[in-house]
């Protein structure tokens, strides 16, 4: 994959999480990954949020790909979108370690001046 598609994509991830009740359904959904997700009403019963906010919010982070939804009758049912988070995570590690040793004596120093 090249590096602005990817730049991209976790850009567009990063900012579907910079909101506290997409951080707080991403756990839920995380929590109740091996029962196959959790319905939004229970979502919404857990975290106290109205229907039509946690929509939007549901949108949003399906819109990035971190989660997806199937229907069950007349429920539909959210679970995380465990390659999405994965993407996120190895985005962050994939330049672990390519500049060198760190010399963390020069980043606590960087860190006190600030």
């Amino acid at each position: 994959m090249e590096l602005t598609g990817e730049l991209e994509r976790a850009a567009v991830r990063f900012a579907a999480l910079a909101s506290r009740p997409r951080i707080q359904i991403i756990r839920l959904l995380l929590a109740a990954f091996r029962q196959g997700g959790m319905p939004a009403s229970h979502i919404q019963a857990k975290l106290s949020i109205p229907g039509s906010t946690l929509t939007h919010h549901l949108e949003c982070l399906k819109v990035a790909g971190l989660i997806k939804s199937r229907r069950d009758g007349r429920w539909i049912w959210y679970c995380a979108e465990a390659e999405g988070l994965r993407e996120m995570v190895n985005f962050l590690y994939q330049e672990c370690c390519s500049c060198g040793p760190v010399d963390l004596q020069t980043v606590t120093n960087i860190r006190s001046e600030a």
